[in-house]
């Protein structure tokens, strides 16, 4: 069975924690000298007022300092604090992030394993009649983007190509490039697949921002894309999971702020 970041975290920490003062006494911070209200000034100047929205924190009216903490505060002070439990987290987190930027399987593995924990059904990939149309209209390959049952962006091609048996995915990029053109933002994405031959898959489409807001809270809140690759009979040849590295997630989440102050700037105009 594999470890998931939760579980890895659940170890350690097996009652939730909802304040600052359960926290660092749960860290066992008081015997290296590094006393509360210092941790605390800590955490208000390096967590608190910079990674962290106000609605996920608030102070509590009791005789000594302390916050109410949402669970992302919990992950960012546990990510941050200089406790050995939390060395221990960070190497565990650590070695879990290497694994999935290199092992693609393993990378599946984790995925199936925490959808299981939270419930959510597996998806079987399949070619819509739609996509199927569209390839029989061009001859062509051709893609589409859905949203499916387990909330998740997946993206569907269908190819004429000589698949040989056993052909597989070795990787995939996704590339986001952020444009404006007459107050109107959007990406132009780029997308290419290495099959195990090394024969090479690339497309590009482009988003536009106001209108894919579903696809982006998909990307976002999973940090995940799904692409499933068919022959042109429908037969699945492979899926791929590919995960946003934390840098591309936040790049992506920065400009979605910028787009949605283009959009308002829009209609103040």
């Amino acid at each position: 069975m594999i470890i998931t970041p939760e579980q890895l975290i659940k170890q350690y920490f097996p009652e939730p924690i909802e304040t600052t003062r359960e926290l660092y006494n749960r860290l066992e911070l008081e015997g290296s000298n590094y006393h509360y209200l210092d941790w605390l000034k800590d955490a208000e100047q390096h967590c608190l007022s910079k990674f962290v929205k106000e609605v996920d924190y608030k102070l509590l009216p009791d005789e000594e300092k302390n916050y109410w903490i949402s669970q992302r505060v919990f992950l960012t002070l546990v990510q941050s604090s200089p406790s050995p439990i939390c060395d221990q987290i960070r190497l565990g987190l650590i070695s879990i992030v290497n694994r999935l930027a290199t092992d693609p399987k393993f990378a599946r593995q984790l995925r199936e394993q925490i959808d299981q924990d939270k419930g959510i059904k597996k998806v079987i990939p399949k070619v819509s009649r739609k996509l199927k149309a569209k390839y029989n209209e061009t001859g062509q390959e051709e893609f589409e983007f859905l949203i499916r049952e387990d909330n998740r962006l997946h993206m569907d091609i269908i190819s004429g190509y000589n698949f040989q048996p056993g052909q597989k995915i070795k990787n995939v990029m996704f590339s986001f490039q952020l444009n404006e053109e007459n107050g109107i933002p959007y990406h132009i994405v780029d997308i290419k697949i290495a099959l195990t031959n090394d024969h090479t898959f690339s497309f590009q489409t482009t988003w536009y921002c106001s209108e894919e807001r579903q696809r982006y809270g998909a990307i976002l809140r999973n940090g995940v894309i799904k692409v499933n690759l068919f022959e042109d009979n429908k037969k699945l040849v492979d899926s791929y999971e590919y995960y946003l590295s934390p840098s591309n997630a936040n790049n992506l989440e920065k400009e979605l702020e910028k787009v949605i102050s283009i959009l308002m700037g829009n209609k103040t105009e």
